[in-house]
């Protein structure tokens, strides 16, 4: 295919017209399309070809943009062939003869024209003419100058509409930046009013677009708000560069903070008009920064060891509380690897904890120990949650470690208390079981027996022995007592144990020895002629002596048990020992009581019998006696009543005070033979059971047989409510009712007798009676005498009688169990006495 090279003829006036008519329509065309039409039309009313297309460069390739009556196969070969470059300047018009080619995509083409697209840029395009005879070519020659003026008019339009679609192309992107923009943007003037700001504006200030041009920020914020707003403006202007400013805009919340980069508006000529800003919301920034610097302050300031490591275990925080818990700096960790904390026994805990974080697994607090730097293990607590980045990945490990030693040696103390309290229950729980079968034993050999077996049994001794500590013509000597677990026959040749270190302790009471292997002991095989174990004997390695101490501290004897293996016996072993011996000894007590209290029952019979026996007898004597003395006294007085009858001459002074005295005596002693018999009386209880009896009742006879004593007296005699049911014999209670208030009566002063009876029950079964005068009264030093037998106060010129009835009352009431006594009592004015009966059963 051959070029024609470029061509210059003169154009024809009526050439024109495609012209006028391309640029008439070119002014009405708003779209490219548009255009591209118009030029299309044109090309072909300007030069007469058989059709036509347009191809402009797209990403420095030519793409076919529009064609209109040419076959695709032309299109499509003149998008390869174009023979222009992109950018080349001062291009001309290209003519390709396809050489009448009868086939393939040229068929039917005899000439192609190619006219450039070009402008000052270069060529940016072209425009194909097709024709398929080649005169045509030949004979419109003389337009091709008409075609490059379409083109050169065609390019220019082409370009205005491309510039301004991209123009409307950055518009609408800018225009929709800024109203989908989270940022605040805004333009002032150099006066401070507003020239637009964006959709943000109005969501955050409630100002529109439309509303907020020709407003200040005083219009809109508060005062002082506004103030900062403008002044910040105005260093913008000042200084003629952009600035970044924090600044704070109250709301509901409490404010944001936002922070503005400001920066001028400058017009061609370089004048500053304008100041344009925009404002991005930083507040969950700088509460994030705020929230870190806290969080760093408190890891750095934790009680708790805070440790971060990557996923290889390589340390890359460390704060101040995990170089106290682990002893390590934080420049001797960070960067190295966290291993070194790996205790020997736990090799695969911590990469076995790296497996878990990097599957997203959180660890929550569990206890574990670390190794400290200087070797020590610590107790912690620890948990572990994995780290992750911006996008969510595992980066590592962050690790609190709490130093829980103190509560783990406190734990293992309250264990340990606990097993000791536990093994002491089980040991006590124990003893308790054993001691009812010591304590129902009273045989004291056959109790040592069964606590000997028992022991034996408990702790696994191969046998066991009591030796019993007996005092022999020498002194101390040892008997063996009982033996458990091999026949006595073996011990029969063999001497009894001597007081050596490993015995004598034991005999005397003090503590327990218990040895692993006897045969290592210091205090074994030192003593001739034995040094240790008598030949025959059994092996012995475990050793346990307890010694039987009762509780007065006396030694009875000793616990001794064997294993002919070592470390048989344990503390535990010796502990429940102990408690055997100590019931031991208890139970030995008992029994040894058990016969000292049959003795004493014994002892106490025969006593009682005897007592019995010489009560009966004194009984007999002393009515013997009173029976006796009745006689001669009535002989007494009888003889000196003849005397004084049959005397011819009256007696003289002397001789009638002597007589006197005689009757007088015997009158006494006639008193005195009948308040012994009162007193045997009361001494001897009432047989039968006890009876119930009305108080009052008995307290209102007892007034009527003291009637004439009363009335002589003047005396008044008053109760208060007395019971209906006391349990004690009617004459034994009017008998002490009757005693103490003619007590009352008798031991009167100038004013008549006044006595008053009151009761209580002070105690559950028992009443306590009060008997209250205004008599004489007593002094306090003679509160007990007076209820001693024959003992007076007063001479018996002063007050009658023979001092007994006090002693026959309290005798009467201990009869019932009750006491009687001087409750209180002022000299001159009057006493006040109480006694106790048994209220009746039931």
């Amino acid at each position: 295919m051959a070029s024609a090279g470029q061509m210059q003829h003169p154009v024809g006036s009526d050439q024109f017209r495609p012209l006028y008519h391309l640029l008439s329509a070119l002014s009405r065309s708003s779209t490219l399309k548009e255009v591209i039409d118009t030029g299309l039309s044109t090309l072909l009313e300007a030069m007469p070809a058989d059709g036509a297309a347009i191809y402009l460069e797209e990403n420095r390739r030519l793409q076919l943009y529009a064609a209109r009556s040419a076959p695709c196969r032309w299109v499509n070969w003149a998008s390869q062939e174009g023979p222009f470059a992109a950018g080349e300047t001062l291009a001309g018009p290209m003519v390709r003869l396809c050489d009448g080619r009868s086939a393939g995509d040229l068929e039917g083409l005899a000439r192609a024209v190619f006219l450039p697209l070009e402008l000052d840029h270069g060529v940016f395009g072209q425009c194909v003419l097709f024709f398929r005879h080649a005169q045509k070519v030949a004979n419109e020659e003389s337009g091709i100058g008409l075609v490059m003026a379409v083109c050169a008019h065609l390019a220019l339009a082409i370009e205005h509409q491309r510039a301004e679609a991209e123009r409307q192309r950055v518009e609408h992107r800018l225009q929709a930046i800024l109203e989908n923009s989270t940022a605040v943007i805004f333009m002032k003037d150099r006066g401070g009013r507003y020239l637009m700001a964006n959709r943000r504006f109005e969501q955050l200030f409630g100002v529109g677009p439309e509303q907020v041009v020709g407003l200040t920020d005083h219009d809109i914020f508060p005062q002082e708000l506004a103030d900062t707003l403008r002044q910040n403006d105005l260093m913008v202007l000042e200084q003629g560069k952009s600035l970044a400013i924090e600044e704070t805009v109250p709301d509901d919340d409490g404010g944001k903070t936002y922070l503005s980069v400001k920066f001028p508006l400058r017009d061609p000529d370089g004048t500053i008009s304008a100041v344009c800003g925009i404002a991005t919301d930083i507040t969950e920034r700088k509460q994030l920064e705020l929230a870190q610097r806290r969080l760093a302050a408190i890891v750095a300031d934790s009680a708790d060891a805070v440790i971060s490591k990557d996923l290889n275990g390589i340390v890359t925080s460390w704060n101040a509380a995990a170089e106290r818990l682990f002893g390590y700096t934080a420049e001797e960790m960070v960067g190295n690897p966290i291993g070194v904390l790996s205790p020997p026994d736990r090799p695969d805990e911590m990469p076995g904890i790296l497996r878990k974080i990097q599957t997203g697994e959180r660890l929550s607090a569990f206890r574990t120990q670390r190794r400290r730097k200087d070797g020590t293990l610590a107790d912690i607590s620890l948990s572990v949650s994995p780290l992750r980045d911006a996008s969510g990945r595992i980066i590592g490990a962050s690790k609190i470690a709490r130093d829980i030693s103190r509560e783990r040696a406190v734990e293992r103390e309250r264990e340990e208390l606990l097993k000791r309290e536990q093994e002491a229950r089980k040991t006590a729980e124990l003893l308790n079981s054993i001691a009812p079968v010591l304590a129902k034993e009273l045989d004291e050999e056959k109790l040592v027996q069964a606590a000997t077996d028992i022991a034996t049994q408990l702790i696994g001794a191969e046998f066991g022995a009591f030796f019993r500590n007996t005092k022999g013509k020498d002194g101390e000597a040892l008997l063996l007592y009982t033996l458990s677990g091999v026949d006595k026959k073996l011990f029969e040749g063999f001497p009894m144990p001597r007081s050596t270190k490993l015995f004598g302790p034991i005999f005397r009471g003090e503590p327990p020895i218990r040895s692993d292997d006897i045969t290592k002991d210091i205090r074994h095989a030192k003593n001739p002629p034995y040094n240790g174990t008598p030949p025959g004997h059994l092996p012995v390695r475990s050793y346990l002596a307890v010694p039987v101490v009762t509780r007065q501290g006396e030694s009875l004897g000793g616990l001794l048990f064997a294993h002919s293996e070592t470390g048989r016996f344990t503390e535990a072993h010796e502990t429940i020992i102990s408690g055997i011996a100590a019931q031991t000894a208890n139970a030995m007590d008992n029994a040894r009581l058990f016969e000292q209290a049959k003795q004493a029952q014994e002892d106490l019979r025969r006593s009682n019998e005897e007592l019995r026996r010489a009560n009966r007898d004194l009984e007999l004597f002393a009515y013997s006696a009173s029976h006796d003395l009745r006689e001669p006294m009535r002989t007494i007085a009888l003889s000196a009543q003849l005397i004084e009858r049959d005397a011819t001459a009256p007696l003289s002074p002397r001789s009638a005070s002597f007589l006197a005295n005689i009757l007088n005596a015997s009158t006494r002693m006639n008193t005195l033979v009948d308040d012994l018999l009162s007193y045997l009386k009361a001494s001897k209880p009432e047989e039968g059971t006890l009876p119930s009896v009305n108080a009052e009742v008995v307290l209102a006879g007892v007034l009527e047989t003291l009637g004439a004593a009363m009335r002589e007296s003047g005396a008044t005699v008053t109760h208060g409510a007395l019971p209906d049911a006391v349990a004690i014999h009617e004459s034994r209670l009017s008998q002490v009712f009757q005693n103490l208030i003619a007590n009352g009566i008798k031991y009167r002063g100038s004013a008549a007798p006044v006595i008053h009876v009151t009761c209580e029950e002070e105690s559950p079964g028992w009443y306590t009676f009060s008997v209250t005068d205004n008599g004489v009264g007593i002094e306090p030093q003679y509160a007990e005498r007076i209820f001693e037998l024959f003992k007076r106060l007063h001479s018996r010129e002063q007050y009658p009688g023979s001092g007994i009835g006090l002693p026959i009352s309290r005798r009467v009431i201990e009869q019932y169990g009750g006491r009687l006594w001087l409750q209180y009592s002022v000299p001159g004015a009057g006493s006040t006495f109480c006694f106790t009966v048994p209220r009746q059963a039931g």
